[in-house]
């Protein structure tokens, strides 16, 4: 949504997708985002930013639909801390109609 809508402020990006998950009956990207957004602009929750994005190693960025059932464990850690992780796998169709699929974990 952050490149579609051009939202770079990563809290109303979530605030945006609380919305969005409380009100099941919304598409993906659909003009309820646009109400959202301009909400939040007027509550003053989002500022816009003209700066680029500075860049994250540990970022990337993958565009694409989530390809078959996703996964949610909760795991322990080497320390005994329990923490929440989700498998699934995404598929990106490239403008020659060939399709890829990548694993991810978060």
């Amino acid at each position: 949504m952050s490149i579609e809508k051009g939202v770079n402020d990563e809290k109303a990006l979530e605030e945006v997708y609380v919305l969005y998950m409380n009100n099941d009956t919304t598409g993906l990207l659909s003009d309820d985002f646009d109400y959202m957004i301009d909400d939040m602009k007027e509550q003053g929750k989002l500022i816009e930013n003209t700066n680029e994005l500075e860049e994250k190693d540990d970022l990337i960025n993958l565009v694409g639909n989530i390809a078959g059932k996703v996964e949610n464990l909760e795991i322990e850690n080497a320390n005994g801390e329990k923490f929440k992780v989700s498998n699934f796998s995404l598929v990106s169709k490239y403008d020659d109609g060939n399709k890829i699929y990548t694993n991810c974990s978060a």
